[in-house]
């Protein structure tokens, strides 16, 4: 790639070479966060975000700052990770990028930072700019460079439901996109799922801790060939938030799980 870039190329053919080159390296910052390297994750980004400059793709600029809100968000910076959702706004223009943005950057970072009433309006603004496009049916592929479907934005607002400890908000979303993420083939999507699921039932006024540990069972067996940061450590927030019910047989089978999954 590098030799070709270098190379005498027409003006058209830098452009798409630059590109290609860009969503290469994306896709190989969106990797790397899910392998837990986040600094090289991050440099990944800021070529995309570079190459993008080049050629003028402001979408794809937009793109790296929504995969570095991402990367942000589970190194635990999340005020970072909302500065660069906001960011990446600036670049999207309220295009497709826009929703994943406001829902996976900003919704999930703010809950963590427990700002409810930001939480609802992030959640609101994605879904208001969703139907701005032609819906994407199914379950969008995370490293897709286009809109996110309507499971994958509802999997994200019940996901910064579950940092707010609102059972019944994740619940709601839940049952929205259950049915279509159990018929795509994205184990991680169907294990991520899970989890929000069962930390909720957690969080639930009535708790039902060995529900939630066989589901979160579920969700680690369904990934398990191929654990990645994300199922990872939203394994460790149920287990946090079951710490009361640790002796239980069910939340100490959940424990064993994630420690042989961590190793594999």
């Amino acid at each position: 790639m590098t030799q070709l870039l270098d190379g005498k190329l027409l003006p058209k053919q830098r452009i798409r070479l630059y590109t290609q080159a860009a969503k290469l390296s994306g896709l190989l910052g969106y990797m790397a966060v899910n392998l837990g390297k986040f600094p090289l994750a991050n440099a990944y980004c800021e070529e995309t975000f570079q190459l993008g400059a080049l050629v003028d793709n402001l979408d794809m600029q937009a793109w790296a700052r929504g995969t570095e809100s991402f990367c942000a968000y589970y190194v635990g910076d999340y005020e970072r990770a909302v500065d660069l959702a906001r960011d990446g706004q600036r670049y999207a223009r309220q295009g497709p990028q826009a929703v994943r943005l406001a829902i996976n950057g900003e919704a999930r970072a703010l809950a963590k930072l427990g700002e409810a009433r930001a939480v609802d309006r992030a959640v609101a603004h994605a879904y208001d700019l969703s139907t701005k496009f032609d819906s994407v049916s199914g379950v969008s592929s995370c490293i897709s460079f286009g809109l996110y479907s309507a499971a994958r934005t509802a999997s994200n607002a019940a996901t910064a439901y579950v940092a707010l400890r609102r059972p019944d908000r994740v619940q709601e979303y839940a049952d929205e996109v259950l049915p279509v993420f159990e018929a795509s083939e994205s184990c991680w999507s169907q294990s991520l799922l899970r989890l929000d699921i069962a930390t909720a039932l957690l969080l639930a006024d009535r708790p039902e801790p060995e529900q939630a540990a066989s589901l979160a069972i579920e969700a680690l067996t369904i990934s398990a060939e191929r654990p990645i940061t994300s199922v990872l450590t939203r394994s460790r927030e149920l287990l946090h938030a079951a710490n009361r019910w640790a002796e239980l047989p069910a939340i100490r089978e959940v424990a064993d799980t994630l420690r042989v999954a961590h190793h594999r």
